[in-house]
């Protein structure tokens, strides 16, 4: 009886550690380790395209298929463009309207 308590003493205070190191962590971590891997994966296919020969950008957009190419063509243009600086009266109002569009009702 004795020697189970311990035991289950050592294994709490070992998940207590742990999730004290999850809490720690910032609230982004996931998504950065993510991305992290991501850009890892995308270093290596670039490698071995170049290895073979290929150009990598053909082969990426080989891999997406025509609806995601469709759907991203739609969210660009559903963004309004940046026109840059015209005159005056033209910043001034896409400011307004930039922060018109952050004020909370």
């Amino acid at each position: 009886l004795h020697l189970k308590r311990n035991e289950a003493r050592k294994l709490n205070h070992q998940e207590v550690v742990e999730e004290d190191k999850r809490l720690k962590l910032p609230a982004n971590w996931e998504a950065k380790k993510a991305r992290l891997e991501w850009e890892l994966q995308e270093e290596e296919k670039k490698k071995e395209c170049a290895a073979r020969g290929e150009d990598y950008e053909k082969v990426k957009l080989l891999e997406i298929s025509a609806e995601d190419a469709e759907r991203w063509e739609r969210k660009k243009r559903r963004k309004n463009p940046d026109l840059g600086f015209s005159d005056y009266a033209a910043a001034q109002l896409r400011q307004y309207h930039r922060l018109t569009k952050q004020i909370k009702p």
